[in-house]
């Protein structure tokens, strides 16, 4: 019989850029309760996804919208950006969570 939980080889980090340390939150709507917005402090920042910390794990292909930031240096009217999460792993007392940008942006 297979295994039911096969132990994958650790994939390859696919970054093309380094990403940067951070100093902000993340102010971020879910899809399935687009009404709440919940911040997330920033633990790093890249061009193609951003890590947070959260006090709970979040589901893996959950998909949101980043509304802005905190402190917010940008103009009003920026556009925002869809993610999707890519991971959650426990750190601790809390969870770091991987979020890609999905290259979808809105304007408020």
């Amino acid at each position: 019989l297979p295994d039911p939980l096969p132990i994958h080889p650790p994939r390859e980090d696919r970054r093309a850029r380094r990403r940067q340390p951070a100093s902000r939150d993340a102010m971020i709507s879910w899809h399935h309760q687009p009404e709440q917005t919940v911040r997330y402090p920033l633990v790093n920042e890249g061009s193609g996804g951003c890590l947070i910390r959260s006090s709970v794990p979040l589901i893996s292909g959950m998909t949101g919208i980043i509304r802005g930031y905190l402190p917010d240096r940008a103009p009003v009217g920026r556009p925002t950006t869809a993610v999707l999460v890519a991971w959650s792993q426990r750190r601790g007392e809390t969870w770091h969570v991987g979020l890609r940008f999905l290259g979808i942006q809105y304007r408020r």
